[in-house]
């Protein structure tokens, strides 16, 4: 964004922008991704995610404000549509309940790692 001639108040602005939304919709996202499917929640947050990370790259401030609005609302279907996703397959497939632990288990280990490895 200060490539673009932003200031850092206003880049500020955004990021608040797109972590107040993803607040704000934290607790639909779940109602949401069960009222259309879990799966159809997934692809949600892959469309959303993509129109996000299309607009960011705008220099107009209502676009980008968009963009952030759409990020906040991608990250809350990204925390729990694919988890949800996961169980609902796990009770259908009548699964071992271990087998549904180690894959959280798997999945939050993993998370932490790739967060850890793109710090560095």
């Amino acid at each position: 964004f200060a490539d673009n001639g932003l200031s850092s108040p206003l880049i500020a602005k955004l990021f608040a922008v797109g972590f107040v939304s993803s607040a704000a919709l934290g607790a639909v996202a779940g109602r949401l991704c069960d009222k259309i499917g879990k799966r159809r929640g997934c692809l949600l947050y892959c469309v959303v995610c993509g129109a996000s990370c299309v607009l960011v790259h705008s220099v107009s401030i209502p676009v980008l404000i968009m963009s952030r609005l759409l990020g906040g609302v991608a990250d809350s279907l990204l925390h729990t549509a694919f988890e949800a996703w996961a169980v609902e397959e796990h009770k259908r497939w009548r699964s071992p309940v271990s087998e549904l632990n180690q894959l959280l288990s798997r999945m939050w280990s993993g998370s932490w790692l790739v967060a850890i490895a793109s710090g560095i």
